[in-house]
């Protein structure tokens, strides 16, 4: 199983879809659409642009202050907890595992020990 970020191209009705891929789980550019184990995975704008910048970072652990810069485009407040609350979100999509916090440090994504059975939960 590759661990790494890759990237790819695919031609599709004349347009070339940039890829992200970090064990089974891939993140299409274009139709802003993400799998993990051949399961989509329903993502706002905003948890996907999440997603795509701890991929993106893959390897390493992404501070706070550098999501918030990155996906929202906002200077480092340390009373919000904006980042927790989509790293949540994106945790209850994805599943255990994906995204590891770094105490005092950040996040980073992470592949699962082991695919969970039943997952995602019932609704």
């Amino acid at each position: 199983m590759d661990a790494g970020p890759r990237q790819g191209a695919g031609d599709r009705a004349g347009q070339t879809s940039a890829r992200l891929a970090f064990g089974d789980l891939r993140l299409d550019d274009i139709g802003r659409r993400a799998w993990t184990s051949e399961r989509a995975v329903e993502l706002t704008p905003r948890e996907f642009a999440l997603l795509e910048a701890l991929m993106r970072h893959a390897g390493r652990t992404v501070s706070r202050r550098e999501l918030l810069a990155e996906v929202w485009s906002l200077d480092f407040d340390p009373r919000s907890n904006l980042v927790d609350v989509y790293i949540r979100y994106l945790r209850r999509k994805l599943g255990p595992g994906w995204i590891v916090t770094e105490r005092g440090a950040g996040y980073r994504i992470a592949i699962p020990d082991r695919p969970s059975a039943g997952w995602p939960p019932a609704p």
